[in-house]
Formats: structure tokens, sequence, C-alpha cells
């Protein structure tokens, strides 16, 4: 497997970086090309100019919720509503932006945090948006 030094990207989880060292086969140092260039260069790696595209780093995880986090950021935030009524205005004000009948997400509530002590009913989700389906899930994951 070729050692493969990796310049010129974004590296999606790290801040900053621009540059991978990968020797054989995993990754051995992420961070800036400069830094990283001498060490790349002694192992005679590959040299790869992803001229600015970004690379995700792979990664094993017996448990991930990969599609449920790219949902989450589309979603309407909802984490530091603290009653009902701040969720429905902020479900209120997507659902303006949208053409009837189109799904407003909404992510991140936790009914604990609620002035009200609750999850917020169907029918309260129905009176911020009407003419639209709303989906709101708990920032647990597990219930909608």
């Amino acid at each position: 497997m070729a050692d493969l030094f990796l310049r010129n990207c974004r590296v999606y989880g790290r801040a900053g970086a621009d540059a991978i060292l990968i020797r054989g086969g995993r990754i051995a140092s992420l961070g800036q090309e400069p830094d990283l260039e001498r060490e790349a260069y002694s192992w005679r790696a590959e040299d790869i100019d992803l001229r600015g595209r970004p690379v995700l780093p792979g990664f094993i995880d017996a448990h991930i919720h990969l599609l449920a986090y790219a949902a989450r950021l589309r979603s309407v935030d909802c984490s530091s509503a603290t009653s009902i009524a701040a969720i429905q205005a902020r479900v209120r004000e997507r659902a303006a932006r949208l053409p009837p009948g189109t799904w407003v997400r909404a992510a991140g509530y936790d009914e604990r945090a609620l002035r009200e002590g609750r999850h917020p009913t169907r029918r309260e989700l129905d009176q911020a948006a009407p003419g639209h389906p709303v989906r709101l899930d708990h920032r647990s994951g597990h219930a909608t």
C-alpha cells in the first residue's frame, strides 16, 4: 500500500488542516502542508494536490447515524427553545419560506427544557405551519 501525501485540501473535522499523511493505509498525521512536507518527502510518499477539494477522513465506527446527522443539519434548530411557542415560531418562520405542502423538518427540542414540560402536540405544530406536514425530532434522535 503506497504512502500518500494529500495536500491543498480542506480536511473536515480538523479546522485549519490542509494536508494529510497516510502511511500503510492509515492516517499518520493531519495538519498544515508546510509542517508535513518534510516527513512526506522523507517517506517518498506519493504527492497528490487536491486543489482545494474537501476530504472526509475515513472512520471505523460500530454505530453511526450519518444520514440522521445530515438531515438534522437541514432541519430547523430547536435545541435552544424554552417553550412550545418558541418551537412554533421557528417552524412558522421556515414554513413561510416554503411552497404549500412542503415538509418542514425541525429537530433538537427537549421537553424537559420547555416551560410546559411536555412534548408539543400535532395540533400545535399544525397551528404553526398550516398547509405543511411537520416532522419534529427529539434531541435524542429516538422520538419524532
